[in-house]
């Protein structure tokens, strides 16, 4: 018997996977230092948001999982 590779059920409804999309990196003394991973570009731009309340003049990278690619490159997250 082959292993099934079909996603999970649950009260007899398959349910969705949903992987966190972008990762969030803080520029740190010329070097990228992995901060938190979110579902999508709103929230990249909340999650930089409460990054930046704690951190002066903190530049963050968002990279896309999916794409292997940087999003986003910015000092605070109006730029996202």
């Amino acid at each position: 018997m082959e292993p099934s590779c079909a996603a999970p059920r649950v009260e007899g409804r398959t349910k969705a996977m949903s992987l966190p999309a972008y990762d969030i990196f803080k520029k740190k003394d010329g070097h990228l230092v992995w901060e938190d991973v979110v579902q999508d570009i709103e929230s990249a731009k909340r999650r930089i948001d409460e990054l930046s309340r704690n951190k002066e003049k903190a530049e963050f990278v968002v990279f896309s999982q999916r794409t292997q690619q940087v999003v986003a490159d910015l000092h605070d997250s109006s730029a996202v």
